[in-house]
């Protein structure tokens, strides 16, 4: 029974993160790398201020250090084997001098 519960949960999640986008914008050097980098503390709490979703932390799956401007796919591995997929996309702040 708690399986079951468990199950339907992670899909009623997957559903809500599934094909969603997120838009981060941070300092970019002119050749678009970073200054830093994004890590899943980051991306969990954009994706609750954009979604107004909650994911934990060790669900997100980062493809590797995330440290130039792009778009990427993140997975977030749910219970019961179930992966989710939303896309990341770093904008640049321009610099003012």
């Amino acid at each position: 029974k708690k399986n079951a519960t468990e199950y339907e949960g992670a899909e009623a999640l997957k559903a809500e993160i599934e094909g969603k986008s997120v838009t981060i914008s941070l300092k970019a050097q002119e050749n678009g790398k970073l200054y830093g980098s994004v890590n899943a503390g980051l991306l969990v709490s954009t994706f609750a201020d954009q979604h107004n979703v909650k994911i934990e932390k060790r669900q997100i799956a980062l493809p590797g250090a995330i440290k130039e401007v792009g778009q990427y796919s993140i997975d977030v591995n749910l219970p019961q084997g179930i992966t989710a997929t939303f896309t990341l996309d770093i904008e640049s702040i321009a610099e003012t001098d």
